[in-house]
């Protein structure tokens, strides 16, 4: 007579199938027919128990307490934001960011939303139109030059005839003549941005344009050759560089500037052929202590000779 094998290898898959569990022992996990199983060794029929439904509760929860404190840090900026321009009696200041290539539109909407501005876009000449005059909430409007369905100039124009308190600043890579940011102020535009740009600048632009009192001081103007000599400039200048107007005349406005003079004097180049240059330098003046300044070189033609006018703002 032929016995058949006893499939030992079968009862010992898992050792803990015939060890005796104890009372109180707590659910071991095994594998039965490639599931996982939380039964207790001596009770390989009990039903499975998954920690899933906790996990995706916690996981709700966590994401609604990440949102709550999102849109508490947003009131915040807000608020702080309302107080910097001395507007605390607007409900939100929003900013229309018109531009139709998407990531430098999520750039400055990410920076903007950073500051406390509450954004809100289009990506076309058209749609601004329409947003700018039918959203009274929109204090400003970041323009793009170049759309696809017509071009900066114009919309900031047509803008300035209908919204004439809406400050626009006009943005752009591509149009850095000193010729089209002549003609982005003759048709309105409060500012004209060459990018890329650092974010505080961009905000320090957007921020002075809607303050409620702006500082009433003039902007320091000085007029340079070519090689940086200077030629003229307001009184402004003359406190910023510790000058009277008479004694810097035939200076060389370049051994007012630190560690950037050979970044400078190339960006003085620039400006004498015509190009537009925003820049930041470290300004050095007579017997006093050296801070920080936005500067915007511009060049012009008068007569036979090439100047620059270089706008200068204390950051």
């Amino acid at each position: 007579m032929v016995r058949a094998a006893f499939p030992w290898p079968a009862l010992y898959h898992d050792r803990r199938l015939w060890h005796p569990a104890d009372p109180g022992t707590p659910a071991v996990p095994f594998r039965r027919d490639g599931q996982e199983s939380c039964s207790t060794p001596d009770d390989p029929g009990s039903t499975p128990k998954s920690g899933g439904v906790r996990a995706r509760s916690e996981s709700i929860r966590s994401r609604a307490d990440e949102l709550l404190d999102r849109s508490a840090a947003l009131i915040e900026r807000s608020r702080a934001l309302r107080q910097r321009i001395g507007r605390p009696d607007w409900p939100e200041v929003a900013v229309l960011n018109v531009e139709d290539h998407e990531p430098a539109r999520f750039l400055r909407t990410r920076i903007l939303e950073g500051a406390g501005y509450t954004v809100k876009e289009c990506d076309s000449a058209g749609d601004a139109f329409e947003a700018a005059l039918g959203d009274p909430s929109i204090k400003l409007v970041l323009l793009d030059v170049g759309l696809p369905d017509g071009d900066g100039f114009q919309l900031c124009e047509q803008l300035k005839a209908h919204r004439a308190d809406v400050p626009v600043v006009m943005i752009t890579s591509i149009y850095r003549s000193a010729t089209a940011r002549r003609q982005g102020l003759d048709l309105g535009a409060d500012e004209y941005l060459l990018e890329p740009l650092p974010g505080h600048r961009l905000i320090g632009t957007i921020d002075r344009l809607l303050m409620e009192s702006p500082p009433g001081s003039k902007p320091a103007i000085i007029t340079t050759d070519g090689t940086g000599t200077i030629l003229a400039l307001n009184e402004p200048a003359g406190r910023l560089l510790n000058l009277s107007v008479r004694g810097a005349i035939g200076r060389s406005l370049l051994l007012f500037v630190g560690a950037e003079r050979d970044r400078v004097a190339r960006g003085l180049q620039l400006a004498a052929s015509g190009q537009v240059v925003q820049d930041e330098m470290t300004l050095v003046p007579r017997e006093r202590k050296r801070f920080k300044v936005e500067v915007d070189l511009n060049g012009s033609e008068q007569s036979d000779q090439s100047t620059v006018e270089w706008k200068i703002q204390p950051l």
